[in-house]
């Protein structure tokens, strides 16, 4: 009788997926993720360029992060309401990584690529 109470329970709730918002788009894929230039691509300090303000005194827009816009019920919500597929992510990426690994990097970077494509 265990057993069969046993088999019953693991195919009845084994197959039902316990994490939540597994089927809501991340911010990571949006085209208004915005990454912290000095942390990863993927890390929680990164912004949202739907919401923010201007700063009346310097007059720079500063964004709010992406998390606290995913978990406000008015701006983007768990949904993702204002999600935007970004179509050249791995160009986004590969921009981040220039850009936090500095201009000697980038500069490697093209010279590799004007050696590949421009050189007989």
């Amino acid at each position: 009788m265990k057993i069969h109470l046993f088999l019953w329970f693991t195919s009845t709730f084994a197959l039902q997926p316990f994490i939540r918002n597994i089927d809501k788009p991340p911010c990571i894929l949006c085209k208004h993720y915005l990454p912290d230039t000095n942390d990863s691509f993927d890390a929680s300090s990164a912004k949202c360029k739907m919401f923010g303000g201007k700063d009346t005194h310097t007059g720079t827009v500063l964004y709010e992060y992406a998390v606290s816009a995913r978990r406000d019920e008015i701006r983007c919500s768990v949904e993702g309401r204002y999600f935007e597929g970004e179509r050249h992510l791995y160009l986004k990426q590969a921009e981040h990584t220039v850009r936090r690994a500095g201009p000697l990097v980038g500069l490697s970077l093209f010279s590799v690529f004007v050696y590949l494509f421009f050189t007989e």
